[in-house]
């Protein structure tokens, strides 16, 4: 059980001269006072991260600052859920005794503290580094390919996306330190400036300077309280190309789960804030273990169970019989760090090699088509014209971005492939608005999501004009100085 027993909040705008440690401070002082609690009694603190100040001890640095000397201190950065993941980890912690009051809090100058561009820049970089950033996508894009597929499938508008902005700025106003003091209508939204479509300037977020921060203590400090009763995460993908369906993504499964652990129905809830992990507009990967629990459970298979009980009898510990006696090689006894009476003699030595011989060799069958991992085949994000998969040997499964092992059953047996080029159009962003000089001489450029016909998909360029459910095909053009996958319509 926890209870959020304070809350600070700083205005937002700007706030020149103010650090991002300072925004930080100025909400977590509000937050302690709030909840009629002084600094001393603050034995942990979870601090969000800052883009303009990316020090990989945040939360001790904070605590320094603050004056704090707090038993548990941890920094967390899962995107724009960083708030929430905090205070759901502030919650298991004072539930589980580690700490009695956790401060939970974030806050940045970038505003004030970093360009436009840098913010930009530094906010794109959640993308792939080699199969999305080098194609230019922002944000909003990534964000703008989750809505039109959105649309798409539920019939939407982009007025009807519209009305959410409206009523976002509505709630903003209840606050006195909101940065825009002035209600906005659809109108305004569709007349704004395009920033990646559907999406448009009042459509995004603001770029602020400001600071946050709540308190989470085990016990109420006040009259005034509330109770967490149950919180949850999922996590299902990192970038938008390996996004599920809209169905399966976290912020569906985590309401579940949510559900299931406070034990109150969805109609039971009077309002529900979902944040994005990601871009991705709630890519966060679910935390299934596909046979983690195998390698547990063969302890106790009655095999493994009698070689432990007789353990120069089985021959499952063969190998380690062999170390233990013959050194760490089964060629050098020096390589083995325990100590023996005596060296071995040429009779051991030699039966050992002897064992090695008879050792049965297995032949590896060649799939066609099919090249060893040590050769990869060169594709788009290597300079050559050529979109390259990766399917599994072992299970089947077809992957994009490489790997060195199957991201399905953990296989180390890949083949890679060339992709035919031919695919659908799964979802489209129109950039309007780039975040490079060298992307800007570009605009604006679609940002295309294909389902391959091979069965896997891949983010590209595409004509401007394509729509979802577009059967396409891939040539090759320059973008920004690299080489990129861009798709028209199939003839």
């Amino acid at each position: 059980m926890s209870f959020v027993t304070g809350v600070g909040l700083t205005s937002f705008g700007k706030h020149e001269g103010l650090s991002s440690l300072d925004l930080m401070s100025k909400a977590a002082e509000l937050a302690i006072s709030g909840a009629g609690l002084k600094r001393s009694d603050i034995d942990g603190i979870l601090c969000g991260y800052s883009t303009v100040s990316p020090h990989i001890m945040l939360a001790t640095v904070f605590a320094e600052h603050f004056g704090i000397r707090p038993s548990y201190a941890h920094a967390v950065q899962v995107g724009g859920a960083t708030g929430l993941a905090m205070t759901m980890l502030a919650h298991h912690l004072v539930d589980a005794s580690v700490a009695k009051h956790v401060l939970v809090v974030g806050g940045e100058n970038r505003l004030t503290g970093q360009s436009r561009d840098a913010s930009i820049q530094a906010l794109a970089q959640v993308g792939h580094p080699d199969y999305e950033v080098t194609l230019g996508p922002t944000i909003p894009a990534y964000y703008g390919l989750v809505a039109t597929r959105y649309m798409h499938e539920y019939g939407l508008t982009q007025e009807d996306l519209a009305e959410f902005a409206v009523l976002m700025r509505k709630h903003a106003l209840m606050h006195p330190g909101a940065q825009f003091h002035e209600p906005i209508t659809v109108s305004d939204v569709m007349a704004s400036k395009p920033v990646a479509m559907p999406l448009k300037l009042l459509d995004c977020c603001p770029v602020s300077d400001g600071g946050a921060a709540c308190v989470i203590s085990r016990e109420p400090t006040g009259a005034r309280r509330v109770r967490i009763r149950g919180c949850a995460q999922a996590h299902t993908h990192q970038h938008v190309t390996a996004a599920p369906a809209l169905s399966e993504l976290g912020a569906e499964i985590s309401i579940a789960k949510a559900k299931e652990v406070s034990g109150v129905a969805r109609r039971g809830l009077r309002q529900l804030h979902d944040h994005a992990r990601d871009a991705a507009g709630g890519s966060r990967p679910r935390q299934a273990r596909r046979g983690g629990r195998a390698g547990a459970r063969r302890l106790f298979q009655s095999g493994w169970r009698d070689a432990a009980q007789h353990p120069w009898r089985a021959a499952q510990l063969w190998p380690l019989r062999r170390r233990r006696r013959d050194g760490a090689s089964g060629r050098n006894p020096s390589a083995d760090d325990r100590p023996r009476r005596q060296s071995p003699g040429p009779r051991r030595l030699g039966c050992v090699a002897a064992r090695r011989r008879r050792r049965a060799v297995l032949p590896r069958q060649h799939v066609p088509g099919a090249r060893a991992m040590s050769e990869p085949i060169a594709d788009w994000t290597r300079g050559a014209e050529a979109i390259v998969y990766q399917t599994c040997n072992a299970c089947g499964a077809r992957q994009y971005f490489r790997r060195s092992f199957c991201a399905a059953c953990g296989s180390p047996d890949l083949a890679e492939h060339r992709a035919s080029g031919a695919g659908t159009v799964y979802a489209t962003s129109l950039v309007c608005r780039a975040a490079t000089p060298e992307t800007r001489a570009h605009v604006p450029y679609n940002i295309v999501l294909v389902d391959a016909d091979e069965g896997f998909r891949l983010m590209a360029h595409g004509d401007n004009d394509l729509a979802i459910g577009d059967k396409v095909l891939a040539r090759f053009t320059q973008f920004a100085g690299r080489l990129v996958p861009y798709f028209a319509k199939a003839k």
